[in-house]
């Protein structure tokens, strides 16, 4: 059970209707490609997006749903070479070229690391990437003995008061996934406030 898996169970859960029934979220997801000895010299980003599936029902309990959240990532870890836009067609042969399957990226970045060049000094800058290319990314980063969550979205289809919203339901999700994998789905989801009831953004 890692981090990763924890907050995508976290993620389906919040994004299941609350009806009696399975549902299946999808996201997207980056893999890093650096597994073969030929691509470790490279310099720069190698890699590939694919699709994270996660089936879920209310009455699921949180080991359930976490054993199927890291089924559905190896699924998708196992489709790590495989061409995205060739998987798309795939999934979904009458899609429009600039349509995607999924509306929300979920990645884990790795932990910070020290540079450390013989007679250089270095330094890790952030980069604000500012346009975010899916309609909502959600970035996982370790950060010491937490973890730093940053919400991107296009604000022509998500609202930031209820991207605020979804970002603390998500924090008490996961926590409370954490204290206990005997209850049920619907019971972790019973305990939040409704969004309606949620406090008001300024």
């Amino acid at each position: 059970m890692t981090p990763f898996i924890i907050f995508a169970t976290a993620l389906s859960a919040l994004a299941h209707s609350g009806e009696d029934r399975q549902e299946t979220a999808l996201f997207g997801t980056l893999i890093a490609q650096r597994d073969r000895a030929e691509w470790r010299q490279v310099i720069g980003p190698l890699l590939n997006v694919s699709i994270l599936a996660v089936s879920l029902g209310p009455e699921d309990s949180v080991a359930e749903a976490i054993r199927r959240t890291r089924d559905g990532a190896l699924r998708a870890y196992r489709s790590r070479y495989f061409p995205f836009q060739e998987l798309v067609s795939l999934l979904s042969p009458g899609r429009r070229g600039d349509e995607s399957l999924f509306d929300v990226m979920v990645t884990m970045q790795p932990a910070p690391s020290e540079l450390g060049f013989e007679g250089l000094a270095a330094e890790l800058v952030e980069i604000d990437t500012v346009a975010a290319p899916y309609p909502l990314m959600i970035d996982i980063e370790p950060r010491g003995d937490a973890y730093r969550v940053s919400w991107t979205y296009m604000a022509d289809r998500f609202d930031g008061c209820d991207v605020e919203q979804q970002a603390s339901r998500l924090c008490a999700v996961v926590f409370d996934m954490v204290a206990g994998t005997d209850r049920t789905v619907r019971d972790v989801l019973r305990l939040l406030p409704s969004t309606s009831a949620a406090r008001a953004c300024p």
